[in-house]
């Protein structure tokens, strides 16, 4: 069966930046060169309780919270600066992540992270939720741009579903040099002005685009799966999902299949995905409880199956995660996790004690993970605005 699991992280807001130049890319080309992938247009439902009645209900992709064009600023003022190496690495499924999985099975309990370097990321980052690596120099992060906060109703009262007021905002992808400092290339605002799905959440990789989630900020609200193509950032809908909010996604790019967690990993939604063009609700799917009370899962990275482990079946994803313990005295507890797809079982675990140069867990929001020549190599991007890439290595 194919299928989805979808989700979402709880955010403080950040206040609006105001990007001076934007250059809108044609989508021509992206419709020339991927026209089998049309049938992903979304059959928007306009009897929604939760939709903004301000969303277009319109568009070249019927995607209500989607621009018909990505407004992209080029950092360096030009637009012909590759976003992406070419070629492009395969996903961790078929590049490394059999591997990975393989060591981190292998480790001691005494295994511990190293910090290996920092790279301090140009320009403002928002609110980072995910990101991609691909290959040594570029970055792709994920990230919501909050302009007006979401606030709860009052006495702890709940209306159509949910807790809390849309706020308003957009949902950016970024590209960042590596090579150069942390260098931004390019920074696309993906979601429609006025739309209520404007938090973007967690991302992966299927070997020729992004795979991510344009959701509510909001508990038991709505979202979409969308791909992004890395020559442009330009975007299309995948599956529109009514039953809840949409947070971090991975995506079986063998078996063509998307999975991810709802608000605070608790839940996970499976569907097919091949009804591309069908609204789905939460009524419509098979749920998934995550068992697990160690840590909220805020950025997931999809790592392939291996004979002869209970991974031959289900497949794994690398979760990185925090939980916020206790009441007055409050701590933050970080972890990895290797998860199954199908179950949500854990399969290994570990917790993550460090912090940022802000005192923020490191585990927070972004991350992804590498194999490298002395073992396994953890990245993370905890803080917002101005945010630094860590990289440690694992052993």
């Amino acid at each position: 069966m194919d299928w989805i699991l979808l989700s979402h992280l709880k955010l403080p807001p950040s206040p609006k930046d105001d990007l001076k130049t934007t250059i809108s890319i044609d989508m021509l080309d992206h419709y020339v060169r991927h026209v089998s992938r049309l049938c992903a247009l979304l059959l928007l439902n306009t009897s929604l309780s939760l939709a903004s009645p301000q969303q277009p209900l319109a568009s070249s992709r019927s995607c209500p919270s989607l621009p018909d064009k990505v407004n992209t600023t080029y950092r360096r003022g030009d637009d012909n600066t590759p976003l992406a190496p070419s070629p492009l690495p395969p996903p961790h499924s078929l590049r490394d992540g059999p591997a990975i999985i393989r060591r981190l099975l292998a480790l001691p309990p005494s295994a511990s992270l190293r910090s290996i370097r920092n790279v301090t990321l140009q320009g403002d980052t928002f609110e980072p939720e995910g990101m991609v690596l691909l290959g040594p120099s570029r970055l792709v992060v994920s990230s919501a741009e909050y302009v007006t906060p979401t606030d709860k109703y009052a006495a702890g009262e709940w209306r159509n579903g949910t807790d809390r007021t849309p706020g308003a905002g957009f949902g950016h992808l970024q590209v960042f040099d590596l090579s150069d400092d942390g260098a931004m290339l390019a920074d696309a605002s993906i979601s429609a002005a006025g739309a209520w799905e404007y938090h973007n959440g967690g991302i992966d990789y299927d070997g020729t685009r992004i795979v991510g989630v344009l959701g509510q900020r909001r508990p038991g609200s709505t979202g979409f799966v969308y791909a992004a193509e890395l020559e442009s950032l330009a975007v299309e809908g995948l599956v529109h999902f009514t039953g809840d909010h949409m947070g971090a996604v991975v995506v079986d790019a063998e078996r063509e299949r998307v999975l991810g967690m709802n608000w605070g990993a608790r839940k996970g939604y499976a569907f097919g995905i091949g009804d591309r063009c069908e609204e789905k609700g939460a009524a419509d799917v098979v749920v998934v409880e995550n068992k697990s009370l160690f840590v909220d899962y805020q950025d997931c990275k999809f790592l392939g199956r291996v004979e002869g482990e209970k991974t031959t079946e289900d497949g794994l994803m690398l979760c990185s995660g925090v939980k916020t313990l206790g009441g007055r005295e409050r701590y933050v507890l970080g972890g990895l996790a290797l998860v199954s797809v199908e179950s949500m079982d854990v399969v290994w675990e570990m917790p993550v004690t460090m912090e940022s140069a802000r005192g923020t867990r490191v585990t927070m929001n972004p991350f992804d993970v590498a194999l490298v020549e002395d073992g396994l190599r953890v990245f993370w991007l905890p803080d917002q605005h101005e945010s630094v890439l860590y990289e440690y290595d694992l052993a």
